[in-house]
């Protein structure tokens, strides 16, 4: 049942392989995390950090990444993580690792960037940064330093400016909830509709412009339908359902 032939741990819906990550870093969270000191929060961030070096500049510290990879087009990326082998699972933890530990480092000491308008801002940084075209061709060490610049720096700064912005006016704080509640829906439920164009697209090679172009806007549509749905009908009652049930009288 291996629909790309990529290996996924999650073939059906392939961003479920974050979510196995993420799940591993909410139950160290709970279980580890949350009581460490400040200090030692550091240390794991900094050694995250040289695990994100180890795998966008191609150094294979710990022998870890293979030699099909070190030759190949995902070098000095940090393409993977989704399927259950010994490079796999490192890229999988490597990419999770410096992002959650980053975050909570800078909740913790309370670090943030007061920027007026920081919503609009901190939507032209990322699209700019992933508008930015592969440096240097395929399997270019630039193209690796400029993934790490962007992991370790560019995003934690981007989380600094939101965490630290106060949305104003009626029509930005509509729009940022709105997108704030359906980026987690959309994120998990999109892959199935993108499957069903992808595969029309590769059916129907000689099918007019338009007719691709509608496709696709259709899919778009029809994702963010289903998310949306899935968002009022499922996510958010059982929220409500579980914080009533579980944390009412923990408060």
């Amino acid at each position: 049942m291996d629909i790309r032939g990529w290996g996924e741990m999650n073939s059906f819906n392939g961003p479920n392989w974050s979510l196995t990550w993420e799940y591993a870093a909410n139950i160290l969270y709970a279980l580890v995390l949350r009581r460490l000191p400040k200090a030692i929060l550091g240390v794991l961030t900094a050694a995250a950090a040289f695990c994100t070096l180890d795998l966008c500049l191609n150094w294979n510290v710990f022998g870890l990444l293979t030699e099909g990879r070190v030759a190949s087009a995902s070098a000095y990326t940090v393409i993977g993580g989704w399927s259950i082998t010994p490079e796999q699972m490192y890229i999988g933890f490597t990419r999770l690792a410096y992002p959650f530990l980053s975050g909570l480092l800078l909740s913790r000491i309370g670090k943030s960037i007061t920027v007026k308008g920081a919503f609009w801002w901190c939507s032209l940084i990322l699209a700019a940064i992933f508008s930015i075209p592969c440096i240097g061709g395929e399997g270019n060490v630039a193209n690796g330093i400029y993934n790490a610049a962007c992991i370790l720096v560019l995003f934690p700064v981007v989380v600094a400016m939101g965490a630290g912005s106060r949305i104003k006016g009626e029509k930005s704080t509509r729009i940022c909830t709105f997108l704030g509640e359906l980026s987690y829906p959309l994120y998990i439920t999109h892959y199935p509709v993108m499957y069903v164009q992808m595969n029309w697209a590769w059916s129907h090679p000689d099918a007019p412009a338009y007719a691709h172009i509608t496709v696709a806007a259709g899919s778009i549509i029809l994702s963010i339908g289903i998310a949306y749905a899935c968002l009022k009908l499922y996510d958010m009652p059982v929220r409500k359902y579980l914080t009533e049930r579980w944390l009412k009288n923990k408060r």
